[in-house]
């Protein structure tokens, strides 16, 4: 993880094995590198889990435990992981604008 982050982007998951490789692409693409990304398994039972352990990023945090929790408890579990001052949820089927990261630390400074 990178020592200087400043957000940290925020993906629960669950079940969206074929969208959620596109989804981690558009985040790391980011043209603002200094982020953390959670990703945080909610007990899929397809091949999510393992298409998002396929990156190889230090800036990535797979957390699975192989339960379904829910989301306001996965939710819970990225805000007490998060180490930064800024937390970005997105979505597992949703691509993202290369500079959203950016976008957000500008608003915010």
């Amino acid at each position: 993880m990178s020592a200087d982050a400043l957000i940290t982007v925020a993906m629960p998951v669950r079940n969206c094995a074929s969208t959620v490789a596109r989804a981690i692409g558009s985040i790391l693409s980011q043209t603002e590198p200094r982020f953390r990304f959670v990703i945080v398994d909610d007990g899929s039972t397809d091949a999510t889990h393992a298409v998002a352990a396929s990156f190889d990023d230090p800036r990535i945090r797979l957390i699975s435990d192989g339960r379904g929790l829910g989301l306001p408890a996965r939710l819970n579990q990225i805000i007490a992981d998060a180490r930064t001052p800024y937390i970005a949820r997105r979505y597992c089927g949703k691509r993202v604008w290369y500079a959203v990261v950016k976008a957000i630390l500008r608003r915010r400074q």
